[in-house]
């Protein structure tokens, strides 16, 4: 027998390996300095790699949109051209230094983030400043930016999955909710660049923003970007958003296809925000429930029926509102039976305390993965964001640790009797349902 057979024989692969529980979730405290506008500066410093991420971050979301999609084509058009430089020349500058710009909006917030080596940080950050108080949004070129949104948008919409999130959100937040994603592109093709020039004057203010850089950052980085802000145009405080109260559509909706050989589901409710008491413990019955690849929908829908290549639950945290919602995309013959075994492992949770073994597997998992989502600076730097973003307390990670290690049996049987219940779910079908 040769040495590698012998080893090959000594291993028991009856025994899982060992395995070392999780700590503390490991953060790094950033230095936080104050910017002309009531904005701050956040930064993270780790010299182990030469490279610098700056992202800036803006009021500029959904939330604060008069019009569906500004928010969006906003950020999108920043980079059109600038009063000194094309779009062109834009691109180019970026990739002579090597460097990546990404301009985005979500819900809440627009942000514009750049990652470039340390070196070429000095040549770099003046064009951030300058697409963020000088963006001209040029009328040909923001035009042409409009329609391909529009033509893009289109053609996703024929996808039913699109379809199923847009009229998801749509039912469960109200039409005319800034969190509903289904637009109107008839409206959307009818807006001009002097939409997104006034969106931009008011929301693009380099000053009042939340600035975070991290990596490599140096003394004279933070000089620079100060003295960009303090140069920049800054608003007074804004008043308190009016809070839209969610007004829901139908309980359960449907978009026929009868040729579609494929369903999309979508079925969740409005669910507790990150401070709220039972925040923590949800995020523990949500794994289980459907929340990673060995959570109860995925073996029942997936592994045991074999009725679609995945399933998932998620939670969205949004800063004004918050939402659970379970999706699949279904062969069309099994669109009904995948609705009715959704409801059955709600069901299974209600009546059923979870099994201590299925519950130690899901606590092992949600905590790792916890952690592991710290281990570069960068991930450091998302943990962070979403801490300060969603005014949240230093010690929430180590608060939802404590919970994914002493959630019992009886506390997640409590919680799915009062939030997995199939009467107060709003559910979506978009294809054909038998």
């Amino acid at each position: 027998m040769t040495a590698s057979s012998s080893a090959l024989a000594l291993l028991d692969r009856a025994t899982p390996p060992p395995f070392q529980a999780v700590g503390a979730v490991p953060l790094l405290a950033p230095e936080v300095l104050p910017l002309a506008g009531g904005g701050r500066l956040h930064i993270l410093r780790n010299g182990a790699l030469p490279v610098v991420q700056v992202q800036v971050v803006l009021p500029a979301g959904q939330w604060q949109q008069p019009a569906p999609a500004v928010a969006a084509l906003t950020a999108r058009a920043i980079t059109e051209g600038t009063r000194r430089r094309t779009a062109a020349q834009i691109a180019e500058y970026v990739a002579i230094y090597g460097a990546f710009l990404e301009n985005s909006a979500g819900a809440d917030r627009a942000s514009l983030t750049l990652y470039a080596l340390r070196r070429h940080l000095p040549a770099l950050l003046p064009l951030l400043g300058e697409l963020l108080t000088e963006a001209t949004f040029p009328e040909a070129d923001t035009t042409a930016a409009i329609a391909r949104y529009v033509q893009q948008a289109r053609v996703e919409r024929e996808k039913n999955a699109t379809r199923a999130s847009e009229r998801f959100s749509r039912n469960l937040f109200g039409a005319a909710h800034p969190y509903s994603s289904e637009l109107n592109l008839d409206a959307v093709a009818a807006l001009t660049p002097d939409h997104l020039r006034g969106f931009y004057a008011e929301h693009y203010r380099l000053g009042s923003a939340e600035i975070f850089m991290c990596g490599d950052v140096r003394g004279e980085d933070v000089a620079a970007l100060l003295a960009l802000a303090e140069g920049a145009r800054t608003i007074a405080a804004a008043p308190a958003p009016l809070l839209a109260t969610p007004a829901g559509g139908p309980a359960r909706d449907e978009i026929r296809l009868p040729q579609s050989q494929q369903s999309s589901v979508r079925m969740g409710r409005l669910w507790p925000g990150p401070t709220h008491p039972d925040s923590h413990r949800l995020f523990v019955l949500n794994k289980i429930f459907g929340g990673y690849f060995g959570s109860r929908l995925m073996k029942n829908i997936r592994e045991d029926k074999g009725f679609t290549y995945g399933i998932y639950s998620s939670i969205s945290h949004r800063e004004y509102a918050s939402s659970l919602v379970v999706g699949a995309d279904v062969n069309a013959d099994s669109t009904e039976a995948t609705c009715t075994e959704i409801a059955c492992e709600m069901a299974r949770l209600r009546a059923e305390p979870v099994p201590a073994h299925e519950l130690a597997t899901v606590r092992q998992y949600a905590a790792g993965k916890l952690v592991s989502e710290t281990s570069t600076i960068f991930d450091q730097l998302g943990k962070y964001q979403y801490l300060v973003l969603r005014g949240l307390p230093p010690d929430h990670y180590d608060h939802l640790l404590h919970a994914i290690r002493t959630t019992t049996p009886d506390e997640l049987l409590a919680l799915a009797n009062e939030y997995l219940v199939p009467e107060k779910m709003t559910e979506v079908v978009v294809g054909r349902r038998d």
